[in-house]
């Protein structure tokens, strides 16, 4: 009989053992992802930073392909993306000073997100706030304005 319970014992201690190493890998991960992996916010950061930079090509792979499209439904190219998007400061010099980037909601697993940009565009200093959606689309995080977006 007490053989019996000390296997028994053995059993259980054995099962805890593996459940605590079990949560221990878990919250290391979700430790992990949340500093260091890929995450919505991670992208908004990524694309404004794109967008102080002049780097198209980053806006562009940011964007979803629903939103790459011409009035006729056609994808646009990266170059009449970048002409669009240059469009936006009206051809003058956009200079971000200081990007701010706040969570508001998710739902679904679409992070809403406000953004206030301070930047200089043609010599004059600016502030702007708008809203965006960040959208997992292949795996991957991309950008959408689904409220009219003005510099």
């Amino acid at each position: 009989m007490g053989d019996k319970i000390r296997a028994y014992g053995r059993i259980a201690l054995v099962i805890i053992v593996l459940i605590l190493i079990a949560l221990a890998v878990f919250f290391a991960y979700s430790w992990f992802t949340a500093n260091y992996g890929d995450t919505a916010k991670r992208a908004a950061e990524e694309y404004f930073t794109a967008l102080g930079a002049a780097d198209y090509d980053t806006l562009y792979a940011l964007t979803p392909d629903a939103s790459l499209t011409d009035p006729f439904g056609r994808k646009i190219s990266p170059t009449d993306f970048a002409s669009q998007v240059r469009g936006l400061s009206g051809g003058k010099l956009l200079t971000i000073k200081q990007t701010v980037i706040e969570q508001l909601a998710e739902r679904e697993g679409a992070f809403y997100f406000k953004v206030t940009l301070l930047y200089e565009i043609g010599g004059t200093s600016k502030s702007r706030v708008i809203l965006i959606e960040v959208v997992q689309e292949g795996g991957e995080w991309k950008v959408t304005y689904p409220f009219i977006a003005s510099l």
